[in-house]
């Protein structure tokens, strides 16, 4: 039985993909952007719908639809951005690593989207990229999406948060909204085959004003940040997120 309703859940999802792709890659260069993200939220609707995956949220009513901010939350697969669309009321764009626009369909439709890709090999060129998301923060008011621990993770677990979202908040002055999604894990690990239906809860907590901290207290931001994801986290715990030890963070 388990290996039928994975055989499912990964045929639905390709199916979706090759149907719904090419319509929102069109969508994208003929409608505008509200349209298209509007396109791209109901397709990722009936596409978790076929799946048999429902997605809760709480919190989002706190935000302000006309100011900036930073996304940040726990990476569990490909599918949390997706996730994230249904809740958020407005278009945001992506920071990933530049290595996720080569995987087909994903990358050609956040590379039209316009997702922006960090070298993680190349630390200047990382600046240099991270430059650009802020220009788009500071010019468009632009939400910005990015997970802190850098890739996915392999045992449901957080990893040490990279420092460069954090450098971006500081330099843009954009609130960091802290999310933490329970339950994809268990639909859907990283490298894994198996999957199955269920509930995805998304929480997104207040949000946290880098004015308060200042490039000074770089390392108490990142740490109240964590601190707000993990909190509500049902999924298993770090040994970086002890009570008793400082949280680490990686460049």
């Amino acid at each position: 039985m388990r290996l039928l309703v994975s055989l499912y859940m990964w045929s639905a999802w390709l199916l979706a993909g090759l149907v719904g792709i090419p319509i929102l890659l069109a969508m994208m260069v003929l409608c505008s952007r509200r349209t298209a993200y509007e396109g791209i939220r109901t397709w990722i609707r009936v596409s978790l719908a076929i799946s048999f995956i429902k997605v809760r949220w709480t919190g989002i009513d706190k935000l302000d639809t006309q100011r900036p901010y930073i996304l940040m939350g726990n990476h569990i697969n490909l599918l949390d951005p997706f996730i994230w669309c249904l809740a958020i009321p407005v278009p945001f764009v992506g920071v990933e690593k530049k290595e996720n626009f080569k995987i087909p369909f994903y990358g050609w439709l956040m590379s039209r989207w316009g997702n922006i890709g960090i070298d993680r090999k190349d630390l200047e060129q990382a600046k240099r990229d991270l430059e650009r998301a802020g220009e788009l923060i500071r010019r468009d008011n632009l939400w910005i999406a990015l997970m802190p621990e850098g890739t996915r993770t392999r045992d449901g677990k957080l990893a040490a948060f990279k420092k460069g979202g954090f450098h971006l908040a500081l330099g843009t002055g954009a609130p960091i909204v802290p999310i933490t999604m329970n339950g994809a894990y268990d639909i859907q690990a990283r490298g894994g085959f198996w999957a199955r239906p269920g509930t995805i809860d998304l929480i997104f907590g207040e949000p946290i004003d880098p004015a308060n901290y200042g490039p000074e207290r770089l390392d108490d931001l990142i740490r109240d940040v964590r601190a707000a994801i993990v909190g509500p986290y049902t999924g298993p715990k770090s040994e970086l997120d002890r009570t008793d030890v400082p949280t680490l963070v990686t460049p």
